[in-house]
């Protein structure tokens, strides 16, 4: 048999070997301290400060899930000291409503010899869980027993956790704004299917569109007309034309569309084109709003000049009568 020497500190049991390793992971506190004196001392000193010094935390379990090894990292990240956890279940940091997440993840393990993840929560001393992600990978370089043990990286996902809410906060308030402002917005991709509106739009075109349909292209169920009356093919109306690259003038982007009940609105539209970061045009926005009332307000006004100037102009001819006759009477007298 080979000679071997065991040493015990703080907690960690190393077996160090002229030719190898056979048992326990061969690190501990002192030989993170010791001052290597041969090859293998250094090698194996080289492997215990990439170990130790991970800025990730990082556990090596046997196949019961018992803690064989733990980094400065997990250390920190859990909230105890090495020589408390050393030999005990891992599961002990496990919040206890995650517990059959854990065991899940130790069957999972057992099976498989690749890369296994999971995520779940961990506990502070104090009982405060936080999001993790376990991801244990089998290895055969140290084993216990002839069974193999398990490196885990532990990654800590209280900020993505955080970001995510945030995220979500942030998407829920754009939600709010997007159907609350009084422009009918819409979006579509670079096939001019819709993918997104609000409820505005919904009012305006008097009806919900559905996500993703090829019969909605362009809002192509919806019926569109020129200002004059005359229909809108939908390859030529404004959303379509901007998908083409085409630059719609200011003096174009008034059209009347047909509601489901048969009504007609003025609407002035706003597409912009949604380009990549190559320039590619890969869908776009329209902002639309209806300007029927202040359509019918300009009518009213154009009609209300008209009849004035048709006043002016009876009241001038009446006048020009009235002084013939005048002239007239005067000539007789």
């Amino acid at each position: 048999m080979k000679k071997q020497k065991s040493v015990r500190t703080t907690g960690r049991r190393v077996v160090a070997s002229t030719e190898g390793t056979n048992g326990a992971h061969p690190l501990s506190a002192k030989s993170r301290r010791r001052h290597p004196t041969n090859i293998l001392e250094q090698a194996i000193q080289h492997y215990v400060d990439l170990f130790d010094l991970a800025p990730i935390g990082c556990v090596t379990i046997d196949r019961v899930g018992r803690i064989e090894d733990i980094n400065r990292a997990a250390e920190e990240l859990i909230g105890r000291r090495g020589t408390q956890l050393i030999g005990n279940p891992f599961a002990l940091c496990v919040a206890k409503s995650d517990a059959q997440l854990f065991l899940n993840h130790l069957l999972h393990c057992r099976s498989s010899e690749t890369r296994v993840q999971t995520s779940l929560r961990l506990k502070k001393p104090d009982g405060e869980p936080f999001p993790v992600q376990l991801s244990s990978t089998p290895t055969y370089s140290s084993m216990k027993n002839g069974a193999r043990l398990y490196h885990t990286a532990i990654v800590d996902l209280t900020e993505a956790r955080l970001g995510e809410e945030k995220l979500r906060r942030s998407d829920a308030r754009y939600r709010t704004l997007f159907d609350l402002t009084p422009t009918g917005i819409y979006t579509c991709d670079a096939k001019g299917l819709i993918l997104e509106f609000n409820q505005q739009a919904v009012k305006l075109w008097g009806r919900e569109p559905r996500k993703n349909d090829p019969k909605e292209k362009f809002c192509g169920s919806f019926k569109m007309f020129y200002p004059d009356g005359r229909p809108m093919a939908h390859k030529d109306c404004l959303m379509a034309r901007v998908l083409r690259g085409e630059d719609v003038p200011a003096s174009e982007r008034e059209i009347l569309v047909e509601r489901e009940d048969g009504m007609r609105c003025n609407v002035a539209a706003r597409p912009t084109a949604l380009q990549n970061e190559s320039g590619k045009i890969i869908g776009a926005i329209n902002c639309f709003y209806d300007i029927t009332e202040r359509k019918r307000t300009e009518e009213s006004l154009k009609e209300a000049v008209r009849l004035i100037d048709a006043l002016y102009r009876f009241v001038e001819r009446r006048q020009e009568a009235n002084s013939v006759q005048d002239i007239y009477a005067a000539g007789l007298e």
